[in-house]
């Protein structure tokens, strides 16, 4: 029987390190604050390696949206790789509240605090149109108007998702035979590239219109953790890696400069018990994930 592994809070994680520290009484040689700053740094260091917190459904680290005649796109400063690429052309909007009358084909819809603009291709329901050209995050709970008739929503609304989409092919950009392929005639993208400019996705043709690019992606937790309140948080990563997290915070407390803290005998035993864990996670990825580092190398130091 596999046991099902126990989401830890922030709070239990700092106790079980302290536990570990043999530290858990007052008064403490590591301060909250410390010992939630290696947890952070942490985290960070097995998403950077070891690949486990993958999104796609993300706005801010999975969504571009093209311009016309623009062909480089910067990638959120969390994104660690990025798995696959694709050009959603037309997009399904669900309300939570319907128009008065319904929108038509050719309709502009915007949103009221947004300012977000999307075009009405079709209506499938009272609740759900099929739109393009959508030209940002609608914000939720926010009211859409087509001009005429408008549509308040509810908290999580309106949803947006994608409708039809196509792949794009990746490509080096040592594979670009023509040397003035930036000048090539503009167009929906087919192909995108990695390595033209560092930190960037570069879309080949350039595009000729506003398209929305959805990301594959590996990332950082967008939000690190703090000391407030720290009993309702938990980390972003899947909870089998939480006793991994307690170990390398521990490694790195015992690295403390103190002669109460510092303690290479113990940084050593147990920075080679969360090498080991990540050691076997990365062997493990190494089995199915063939993926290329993009950006954001060194958030975080282990």
């Amino acid at each position: 029987m596999v046991l099902q592994e126990t989401q830890m809070t922030l709070q239990e994680i700092v106790n079980a390190a302290r536990r570990k520290l043999n530290n858990y009484e007052v008064p403490y040689l590591w301060i909250d604050e410390e010992l939630v700053y290696y947890c952070n740094e942490v985290i960070n260091n097995i998403c950077r390696e070891a690949l486990v917190f993958e999104e796609q459904l993300d706005s801010t680290a999975c969504e571009i949206i093209t311009a016309d005649a623009v062909n480089n796109y910067a990638l959120d400063d969390d994104v660690i790789y990025v798995t696959s690429a694709k050009v959603v052309t037309k997009e399904l909007i669900t309300l939570s509240d319907a128009p008065a009358a319904d929108w038509e084909a050719g309709d502009t819809i915007t949103g009221g605090s947004s300012s977000v603009t999307s075009t009405i291709d079709s209506k499938l329901t009272d609740y759900k149109y099929i739109i393009y050209n959508r030209s940002g995050a609608y914000t939720a709970a926010e009211i859409l108007t087509n001009g005429t008739y408008t549509a308040g929503q509810d908290a999580g609304y309106p949803i947006v998702s994608d409708y039809e989409s196509s792949y794009l092919k990746k490509k080096s950009i040592t594979e670009m035979v023509n040397p003035d392929w930036q000048a090539d005639t503009a167009d929906e993208p087919i192909w995108y590239m990695l390595d033209y400019k560092n930190g960037y996705i570069t879309l080949y043709p350039t595009p000729d219109d506003v398209y929305t690019i959805r990301l594959g992606v590996y990332k950082y937790p967008a939000t690190a953790m703090t000391t407030t309140s720290m009993s309702s948080q938990t980390p972003t990563i899947a909870a089998k890696y939480h006793p991994m997290i307690v170990d390398g915070i521990v490694a790195m407390a015992f690295m403390k400069h103190g002669e109460q803290t510092f303690n290479a005998k113990m940084a050593s035993i147990y920075n080679a018990l969360f090498n080991k864990q990540m050691s076997d996670l990365k062997r493990k990825n190494l089995q199915y994930k063939g993926l290329e580092r993009t950006v954001n190398l060194h958030k975080g130091f282990m």
